[in-house]
């Protein structure tokens, strides 16, 4: 493919739940959006057995409303005929069908999201780039020793694309060549925070206090988070509101039963909000949470490229984060970000003082925190993605 325009990419992934609230599906509709708008023709292959009913769908608009995104590519719903079995049966049949089917579609390119459509491709022969955003699902596969031996054979039409330099450094370890393997951090849409409303009109909208210091954690709330961290937080802290946004009703309802049995009355749980408000509610507010802890699933702290970071870059604001070593690829001590050890409460309550303290300080790293913003968009990241692809396959 070097250095020729890449016409077809067929971009396959187990995950048919469209729309959804997780952080994968939003970097698939991103990237298949983004890779279109560089000329390629993409095909988001799904299967039909996750689709969220047409019902649901509508309950948000459009697929393409819900993610803010142009209908620039297509949609296929595949057939997932072994969707009750297990998953030793189900993967390869419906990596055999997917296989199949971007064969028909003459698709140039796939982009393979889970270690068994990346070894079917390989299998049909088909040039294939293996998305990776955690590094511990491959390598407990099976098939890993056989994606490593691909990746190796002279005659190699595959790459591996992770999102973390953590990641990336396993890999190699692993036995990946370093030429076949780059690193692209996740991404943000930077326009969707410019042109808001001025903090306290859009602290009206959206019904928040319209005075007084506004803490805002936004995401998942599933272990790991640090909620309990804020919580506590809140109790020492009774002249800053604090704001949680996201989760799904089970874990927020547990939250706020915890806030509550506290007496905790400056803190507000928003539920699940579309990823195309979240900006607003960032920028209403004065200081935006990071307390990730090392009980987050799946160790996922030593290899993910956590989106929220970049959605927080870009709405330039104070960012107080746990110091874990894969988010210091991004976020560097009083530059960007304020970050504190983490698993600790005290020192989540440590940090959010010393942005009380410290306005000016405070100011000039937001600033640069949202000019830092502009290396991590999602456009940026499917030229990249490009880029390598047209280097590294024949």
């Amino acid at each position: 493919m070097r250095n020729h325009q890449i016409h077809n990419i067929a971009y396959l992934t187990f995950n048919g739940a469209l729309p959804s609230r997780f952080a994968d599906a939003v970097c698939v509709m991103n990237m298949c959006s983004c890779l279109a708008a560089q000329g390629a023709g993409v095909e988001l292959i799904i299967p039909k057995g996750q689709a969220v009913s047409l019902d649901q769908l509508q309950a948000h608009g459009t697929l393409w409303d819900f993610y803010g995104l142009p209908e620039n590519f297509s949609l296929r719903y595949l057939p997932d005929p072994c969707a009750r079995f297990k998953a030793s049966v189900r993967k390869p049949v419906y990596s055999f069908l997917a296989l199949g089917c971007a064969l028909l579609r003459g698709a140039q390119l796939v982009n393979a999201r889970h270690i068994e459509l990346a070894v079917m491709a390989a299998r049909f022969g088909k040039p294939f780039v293996f998305e990776c955003h955690n590094f511990l699902k491959p390598a407990g596969s099976t098939l890993f020793p056989r994606l490593i031996e691909i990746l190796n054979g002279p005659r190699c039409r595959g790459a591996v694309v992770t999102t973390t330099q953590a990641g990336r450094k396993s890999f190699i370890e692993a036995g990946v060549p370093e030429g076949r393997i780059a690193v692209l951090p996740n991404g943000v849409h930077p326009r969707r925070y410019e042109g808001l409303p001025a903090g306290e009109e859009l602290r009206g909208l959206l019904g928040l206090p319209p005075a007084g210091t506004l803490a805002c954690f936004s995401g998942s709330l599933y272990p790991g988070r640090g909620i309990e961290n804020i919580i506590y937080c809140a109790e020492r802290f009774p002249a800053v509101f604090f704001l949680v946004v996201g989760g799904s009703p089970e874990e927020v309802a547990r939250y706020h039963a915890m806030a509550q049995e506290r007496s905790i009355h400056n803190m507000h749980f928003t539920g699940h909000v579309p990823g195309t408000e979240v900006p607003r509610y960032l920028t209403a507010s004065d200081i935006l949470l990071m307390p990730n802890t090392s009980a987050s699933r799946g160790h996922s702290m030593a290899y993910t490229s956590s989106m929220k970071t970049f959605d927080y870059l870009a709405a330039g604001r104070p960012i107080v984060a746990s110091d874990f070593p894969v988010l210091r690829e991004v976020l560097v001590h009083e530059q960007n970000a304020y970050l504190v050890p983490p698993d600790s409460a005290h020192e989540l309550a440590r940090g959010l003082q010393w942005v009380l303290d410290n306005p000016g300080a405070a100011r000039a790293m937001a600033a640069r925190a949202r000019s830092d913003a502009a290396q991590y968009t999602w456009q940026k990241r499917a030229e990249r993605y490009l880029s390598f692809v047209r280097s590294t396959l024949p």
